[in-house]
């Protein structure tokens, strides 16, 4: 990268290489700084998601760490890009991986949700906040206390029925189903509190009660006018513009709205065409006081909402401070209210150093209320001879329902934010994740232009298409696999039909030698999700649904909440029965409703329990119930575990188990809150916990997930089910005039009398066709060698937009492909026929793959992680290993004797026992991590440090492969560069039958 500009705007597609530009400016930033804590406080990376952020300190430790090593393809990767040489880099990488560790808390990478939090910490004081308090995600609970508490005034000082009045006025069409029009004022201003946090100003408040009274007598002396030329004119006139004039007569302006002004008043007359321009001038004043009408119901329609919620902050503001609650939305705005009329420098005295280089990754996804946060901060940056590396892709914002908007990057695109700095822009336009032919079927479909061009029926549609980037999505791919690649396409009459055509591609998939881990479901809604998980369990497939990933929703951890809601009060009887009700509870289901039916009525409900199941209540009760008041919260928990034995009897929940205490640790030690505080955040959510459960790489599960889940993802195979929908676009629509936001409900009708409001609904429908295919753009872009489209379009239906979009007929581009790592040992190693998986035989039938010895392989692999040093009995040593396997993944328990058996045998033959022993100085590591070539993790299955020698030793279940021996020569290769010192030796050891392969 060199010197690099102080403004760098990087767009590219999908698998271009964003996030490692990103990483590679943010390495060139740790070297210049030599990891040193006080510098590296002015480095700061932002993200949107705490996943993203891992990933990217994830990969700047393992940069630096192969750096460090000199591992050969991380030093030739990052050499050039990071301007240096190889000794130097590996000189700077050895300091930067010791200061790193030591002050890993000065590197900022982060969310821009935690670092908004950060600063309104920091500046609490000068904002009005309690010293202390809680970032909130969901504000519901505040919202509705400001809300009762605004309405008590206006309601005593006579607003609210002023508003609600205003509120029926603009909705005459449908007054009179308006039962409840207090739930209706609240439900739209929490609408559009939500909306306008995200925007960096208010919208203006305009009111003109009056001016429907006015056109309602304008509209009746064009009436009386109108009636008295048909009366002259003695002529037949139609039936619809009779009931047009009586309407008008009537000061009916909302029905008016809904009908065609335009149409002929008369019959068939010899003086029709007279008659007809002799009308003209009035129909022209009729059609006038309706636009006027139409304007003003598009503009005050939502003027009871806006009213509301400008005078509704301060109420929410105070409810706040009482609670000690910040909403995150409502403190972005604040804080960038503070930044507006204070400015940066009364930032930077509360919070010390501000950032000399900002980089923020997924830009399009930032809301305009955030940029005014982080802009100033950017631009004191630059001022200081620091730098600004954005990077993003505007075909990729699907996050709009959270208020992303990625007009502001396609406008950074032509005009700098910043007059004094000029972007220095950088498109990546090789796509590394795709292969050829999967690239090619993309860009045919989104040759909008060209091909449908009913999808873009206006010009704004085409201009927010082009403004976009979705009319730029051809990529070229490395060399070799511009023909590589498997497509298929095909329409479904139903969802039932789509998800049995999804569960026989996986099926075929897996024949071909693919992972279930290989292979990804996604869907664009939740329910859609659920569905497809319920359709793979019932086919036997196993899955992983990332949205249900939450641990709160395990059945486990549920009963640990409501036993520490019960401990914490125990007369909450719900709380204690959900106890009794849950998995933590072994006693028959049968004899605790039975009891929990007897004594409804007592109350509390303990104390009879207690009576009825005295030795339940002593092994698992009493020992909590009396020291609940005195431990911590982190103790108490440890010690819920320790009673009721949770990690023995629910070894599956492990994971579950350990993120649960991560939560409670994180939660004590920043916040010192009580086990009600902890409770109230488990019952809410909030920023600065993140409840997700981490996903294993390599996991032998389907993933199956929404668009927006698998955004940043990438899979071998994809396999996307896409449900036609008919969507209906939020009425309300924000204009940006200047300074200046304008709130307009829009529709049709609305449409149609007024050019103004005709392009504003313009807007909002090419907007939301963006928005779809972001959505669909980032789906097709997931997977790697194969992409499966189904789409599910019901027959007898009105069909969506997106209709259009898809193909009508079936689809097959390419061919079926096979694991990379299996191709490319074929490709390379010209492996014999008979040592491929899945290999064609000379009848030309594919030979299954051998799922029983891999799930062999996998549980003897397990068990050896659990045998460190052998004793005399090694039979009962084995068993108690495989057994505790089994207990963590039950589907291999029918291997278990025979993997006893493959094993005992194993570890009996002398070469593999004598590194089972225990010597002096003698260190032993199982399923040791080290990084391949390409950055990945591999495990050695065991490695053995003696003080004079090192040995590898790789365990194999199958049959003799020379890639067995290539990939224990990069382990030997790794190992030697940490021990460079002593000689490393390694063998692969293949269990059956036991044979010893040395590599010296």
């Amino acid at each position: 990268m060199g010197s690099s500009q102080a403004f760098t705007l990087v767009t590219a597609s999908a698998g271009s290489g964003k996030t490692h530009q990103l990483t590679l400016r943010l390495l060139q930033r740790l070297i210049e700084t030599e990891g040193q804590p006080q510098h590296l406080r002015r480095l700061l990376a932002l993200t949107f998601t705490n996943n993203a952020a891992r990933e990217m300190r994830r990969r700047v430790l393992t940069y630096l760490k192969g750096l460090a090593l000199a591992d050969a393809p991380i030093l030739e990767r990052l050499r050039e890009a990071l301007g240096t040489d190889a000794d130097r880099l590996k000189e700077q990488a050895l300091v930067l991986v010791d200061r790193l560790l030591t002050h890993y808390e000065a590197l900022q990478v982060t969310t821009i949700d935690r670092f908004v939090g950060r600063l309104l910490r920091v500046l609490a004081p000068e904002l009005g906040y309690p010293p202390s308090f809680e970032l909130v995600l969901d504000g519901s609970e505040l919202f509705d206390a400001a809300f009762a508490s605004w309405a008590d005034t206006a309601q005593t000082n006579g607003l609210l029925r002023r508003l609600v009045e205003l509120m029926l006025n603009a909705r005459a069409s449908d007054r009179r189903f308006l039962w409840d029009p207090y739930a209706r004022l609240q439900q739209e201003t929490r609408r559009l509190y939500e909306r306008l946090m995200h925007r960096a100003c208010d919208p203006v408040f305009a009111e003109e009660a009056a001016l429907p009274d006015q056109l309602r007598q304008e509209l009746q002396v064009v009436a009386a006018a109108i009636r008295q030329l048909l009366a002259q004119a003695e002529a037949p006139v139609h039936r619809f513009f009779e009931r047009l004039v009586r309407d008008a007569e009537t000061g009916e302006l909302e029905g008016l709205v809904g009908r065609n002004l335009d149409q002929r008043a008369f019959k068939k007359h010899p003086q029709r065409e007279t008659l007809e321009n002799t009308l003209q001038p009035l129909r022209a004043q009729l059609q006038t006081i309706i636009q006027r009408y139409v304007v003003w119901l598009a503009r005050h329609r939502p003027m009871p909402a806006v009213q509301t919620y400008l005078q509704l902050r301060e109420h929410l503001r105070q409810q706040q401070r009482e609670q000690g609650k910040i909403w995150l939305g409502d403190g972005t705005r604040t804080l960038q209210a503070f930044l507006e009329t204070r400015g940066i420098a009364a930032a930077a005295r509360r919070m010390g150093e501000l950032p000399e280089h900002v980089l923020i990754d997924e830009f399009q996804d930032t809301s305009p209320a955030q940029w005014a946060v982080l802009r100033p901060l950017a631009e004191d940056a630059l001022k200081r001879g620091g730098s600004l590396f954005v990077v993003g892709d505007t075909k990729q914002a699907i996050y709009g329902f959270r208020g992303g908007d990625w007009q502001i990057m396609a406008e950074m695109q032509r005009q700098s934010p910043f007059p004094s700095v000029m972007p220095s822009v950088e498109r990546l336009e090789t796509n590394y994740r795709s292969d050829g032919v999967l690239l090619q079927f993309v860009r045919e479909l989104f040759d909008l232009e060209g091909r449908v061009p009913a999808l873009l029926d206006t010009e704004v549609a085409r201009q927010y298409f082009r403004l976009s980037g979705l009319d730029r999505v051809a990529q070229h791919v490395p060399p070799g696999r511009e023909a590589a690649g498997y497509v298929t396409f095909a329409r479904a009459a139903d969802l039932e039909e789509g998800m049995e055509a999804v569960i026989h591609q996986l099926q075929e998939v897996r024949q071909r030698g693919y992972s279930w881990g290989e292979m990804a479901v996604l869907a664009p809604r939740n329910g859609d999700v659920v569905a497809l998980s319920q359709a793979l369990a019932a086919a036997d497939i196993p899955f992983l649904s990332h949205s249900s990933l939450d641990v709160r929703r395990r059945p486990v951890i549920d009963g640990v909440r409501a036993l520490l809601q019960f401990l914490d009060r125990p007369i909450d009887d719900l709380a204690f029965a959900s106890v009794l009700l849950s998995l933590l509870l072994q006693h028959e289901k049968t004899e605790i409703r039975r009891f929990l039916i007897a004594h409804r009525t007592s109350r509390p409900l303990y104390p009879a329990f207690r009576k009825a199941f005295p030795e339940c209540w002593d092994t698992y009760f009493a020992p909590l119930f009396a020291r609940v008041g005195y431990l911590p919260l982190y103790e108490l928990v440890t010690e819920i575990y320790r009673v009721w034995q949770l990690p023995e009897r629910f070894p599956q929940e492990q994971a579950a188990l350990v993120k649960w205490l991560e939560v409670v640790r994180d939660f004590e030690a920043n916040r010192r809150g009580t086990l009600r505080d902890f409770l109230e955040r488990v019952a809410g959510d909030s920023e600065d916990d993140d409840w997700e459960l981490p996903v294993a790489e390599g996991q032998e599960a389907v993933s199956v997930m929404t668009i927006h889940k698998a955004k940043g993802l990438e899979f071998p195979v994809v396999l996307v089910l896409w449900p036609l929908t008919s969507s209906w676009p939020d009425p309300w629509w924000i204009e940006e005039d200047g300074d200046r936001l304008w709130l307009w409900t829009l529709n049709q009708d609305y449409a149609r009398h007024d050019n103004h409001l005709k392009r504003l609904y313009q807007e909002r429908e090419a907007m939301a066709r963006v928005d779809a295919l972001c959505r669909v753009y980032v789906a097709l872009t997931r997977a790697q060698h194969e992409l499966h489209v189904r789409v599910v379009a019901p027959a007898g239906q009105r069909r969506p937009w997106l209709d259009a979009f898809w193909p009508k007929e079936p689809q097959t581009r390419g061919h079926p492909t096979r694991p990379r790592d299996i191709s490319a040992v074929v490709q390379q190693r010209q492996v014999p026929a008979a040592w491929r998986p899945g290999a064609v035989g000379e009848a030309g039938a594919t030979r299954p793959v051998d799922r029983q010895g891999t799930r062999l392989g996998e549980l003897c692999h397990a068990a050896l992680a659990h045998l460190e040093t052998l004793t005399s009995d090694i039979s009962a040593q084995v068993s108690d290993a495989v057994q505790h396997a089994v207990a963590q993944h039950p589907s291999w328990a029918p291997l278990g004797e025979t993997a006893i058996c493959v094993l005992t045998e194993a570890l009996q033959h002398p070469e593999v026992r004598a590194f089972f022993s225990e010597k002096p100085e003698r260190i032993i590591y199982t399923e040791w991590e080290v990084l391949d070539a390409q950055g990945r993790v591999r495990r050695i299955d065991r490695l053995v440090v003696d003080p004079t020698q090192v040995t590898v030793l790789d365990f194999k279940t199958g049959s003799h492969d020379p890639a067995h021996v290539e990939q224990v020569r990069a382990y030997m290769a790794h190992v030697q560069a940490i021990w460079p010192d002593r000689p490393v030796q390694a063998a692969v050891v293949y269990l059956q039958p036991v044979q010893v392969q040395w590599l010296l």
